[in-house]
């Protein structure tokens, strides 16, 4: 399978992808939603450039960028947990 969004496309087995997958089942015990991203990133020249990327946060994408964002404080506690589960399982790699 394929996550496209805007101009990339990013296989759902990219390491990085299994990478990110990992560390959500392991910090929220819980298996990761896929989907591809409907805007624009800062991630697609990192993709252009023949890098890996995965998009992740916590929040609600329709609400990015308007007067009505908001990220809930357990979103962030969760989001912490897998980046610190990200961080540890990338530097095994």
């Amino acid at each position: 399978a394929c996550l496209v969004g805007s101009e990339m496309c990013i296989r759902d087995r990219a390491g990085v992808v299994r990478i990110l997958r990992e560390a959500i089942r392991q910090a929220l015990g819980r298996e990761a939603e896929l989907s591809g991203m409907p805007s624009w990133t800062d991630a697609e020249p990192i993709y252009h450039k023949g890098i890996e990327v995965a998009i992740f946060g916590a929040g609600e994408l329709p609400l990015a960028h308007t007067e009505n964002e908001r990220v809930r404080l357990g979103e962030l506690v969760e989001l912490a947990a897998v980046l610190d589960r990200l961080i540890s399982l990338a530097s095994q790699v």
